[in-house]
């Protein structure tokens, strides 16, 4: 097996329990396809003593102040315990079935290196393409390369009184693997601008507004983006942390595959115009508000049906909030459709007309458990499309941002051809559904 980037003496640790001595070995992620892998042997205790009951904690060994790492791992899961061998020294190997939080703390030499300033805050985001400036590079005949990037792009985040602009690039990491051989890798990233005069800014704050950041870019690049850990520098130390290192959460849907919400050319404009709208929502709107977006691309496989419902669902929150008072689901969606409006003539029609179905009656037949098969089973993919677009639609009008058009939305695109088809498949709905 190749190396681990990290190796440490461990003590693992469940409540108030006695702490067990262990040898742990990390291999970190380098690029968001990748995982983390981690072995555990506990030492001098047999498999029972060694497994712990619910969540526990791993944390290094402070041997000595001169140590260069501090380690932790939290939220940790043990599957399994078994013995390496017959005998206690030989250690019980531990295996690992979650860790919410991987922590990695550098150290200088001497901790006495003057004030901790936090000079450095980057956030690792899950696989990206959209909106992050080409680069470009130049090879000499001596093989000495050079890298070109333009200036990335910048987006401004707010909640209540803080203000705060991400560059959104790449970090490029570059290892020795062997003598004669050097790899690079990239990851996307959101880089906080300006770090030294945010200091008082909690990092927890930065965190929170570093995930609305990859929210916003979900919905603008029609493709999930999340935060796959952090890098803090403070002073001459540097902490590294992983969320959900062993199975990272990850877009289920190819990346460009339904075209864009927003052209990138626009991105930062879109930024700087939502900013404001969502700095002054209360806690459930912007709750509302991420469920619409995490229904359209989710981070779990789902059928047709049950992302139809999802999407229905969720745009019923958006009615109840901003299309609110008293009366049936339909006034509250006729409310918030005249307050946002979001229809264009080729959409699919929430409501029923004359012995053509809307989208309410297929979240009405779905809801109950039956599913449409046969020719109702195509229906249902074009109308998920058109759910989507309304969804899309509400979102943004809440938001306050309206796109220009552009040649790469390709579900507008696909409708501007389908109304013949979207009418074929309300009427044969009819007679399925209200037969």
């Amino acid at each position: 097996m190749d190396t681990p980037d990290l190796e440490v003496d461990a003590y693992l640790a469940h409540g108030m329990e006695n702490k067990i001595l262990c040898d742990v070995r990390i291999w970190f992620p380098q690029l968001p396809s990748d995982d983390a892998r981690i072995e555990v042997v506990a030492i001098g205790v047999d498999a029972d003593t060694a497994h712990p009951e619910g969540l526990a904690q791993l944390k290094s060994v402070e041997a000595s102040e001169d140590a260069l790492c501090r380690f932790e791992a939290h939220e940790v899961l043990v599957r399994q315990s078994s013995y390496r061998g017959h005998r206690l020294a030989g250690g019980t190997r531990l295996t690992i079935g979650h860790v919410g939080r991987l922590i990695e703390r550098s150290l200088p030499m001497s901790e006495k290196v003057g004030p901790q300033i936090r000079n450095h805050v980057q956030f690792t985001l899950s696989d990206l393409d959209y909106a992050i400036r080409a680069e470009n590079s130049t090879v000499k005949y001596t093989g000495d390369r050079r890298v070109f990037k333009e200036d990335p792009r910048l987006l401004r985040v707010l909640e209540g009184d803080v203000s705060v602009e991400f560059s959104l690039e790449r970090h490029w990491a570059w290892r020795k693997n062997e003598k004669d051989f050097i790899s690079a890798t990239s990851t996307p990233v959101l880089n906080l601008q300006r770090p030294d005069r945010l200091r008082k800014i909690p990092t927890e704050q930065l965190v929170r507004l570093a995930d609305d950041a990859c929210l916003f870019l979900s919905l603008a690049g029609r493709h999930r983006v999340v935060v796959h850990g952090s890098v803090v520098g403070i002073g001459a130390h540097v902490e590294r942390e992983w969320r959900n290192p062993l199975k990272r959460n990850r877009a289920v849907h190819m990346e460009g595959a339904e075209g864009l919400l927003v052209s990138e050319d626009e991105v930062e404009n879109y930024f700087r115009a939502i900013a404001d709208n969502w700095k002054v929502m209360q806690p459930g709107e912007k709750n509302a508000l991420r469920s619409a977006v995490f229904s359209i691309h989710p981070l779990m496989e789902t059928t047709i049906e049950a992302r139809f419902v999802a999407m229905f669902f969720a745009l019923e929150g958006l009615a109840k909030l901003w299309g609110g008072g008293d009366g049936t689901l339909r006034s509250k969606l006729e409310r918030l459709l005249a307050r946002f409006p979001a229809a264009y003539g080729m959409i699919w029609p929430l409501f029923d007309t004359p012995d053509l179905v809307g989208l309410v009656s297929i979240r009405n037949h779905l809801a109950h458990g039956r599913i449409l098969a046969g020719e109702g089973g195509g229906a249902v993919v074009l109308a998920n499309d058109h759910m989507q677009v309304w969804l899309e639609r509400f979102v943004l009008g809440i938001l306050g941002y309206h796109p220009l058009n552009t040649s790469r939305d390709w579900l507008q695109n696909q409708m501007r051809s389908q109304n013949s088809e979207v009418l074929q498949h309300r009427a044969d709905l009819w007679r399925v559904i209200k037969g």
